[in-house]
């Protein structure tokens, strides 16, 4: 089984990931975050950047040699992670959220450019993970 993440939020994450871990500078905007995606800018980062897998890449590409059985949603992590626990046949109370990253509603960090860059470049994610590629602004 695997995780996946809807990619608008996922890419606010990342940029919030990357300047908690100094890899971008702390004036660094959203959008500049965004415009380093575009032009493969963003190092390599987390632990399996050796095999040439950083977690900026899209989600797809780490499935790519693996065919599993369930892909859960980030979204719907309770319901998914029973449904992993009845098949393994393992008692299941909760899954604890660690490493959160503490911002708004992540319609907030979006103008039409920054969706676009993340929108072509999560192309894969949205299409096979079936993520559709608008959101509705914040109110």
């Amino acid at each position: 089984f695997a995780f996946s993440r809807d990619p608008y939020g996922r890419a606010v994450s990342l940029f919030y990931y990357v300047k908690r871990y100094q890899v971008l500078d702390e004036t660094e905007t959203f959008l500049s975050f965004c415009r380093r995606l575009a032009d493969g800018q963003c190092d390599d980062i987390g632990l399996y950047n050796v095999r040439g897998m950083s977690q900026c890449n899209p989600q797809t590409r780490w499935l790519r040699d693996v065919d599993p059985d369930l892909v859960g949603r980030m979204d719907q992590l309770e319901q998914d992670s029973r449904e992993i626990a009845r098949h393994l046949r393992i008692d299941y109370e909760s899954t604890p959220h660690l490493n959160p990253t503490d911002h708004g509603d992540y319609r907030d960090y979006y103008c039409q450019e920054s969706r676009q860059i993340v929108e072509d470049f999560y192309a894969e994610d949205f299409r096979q993970l079936d993520y559709p590629m608008a959101f509705q602004a914040a109110v």
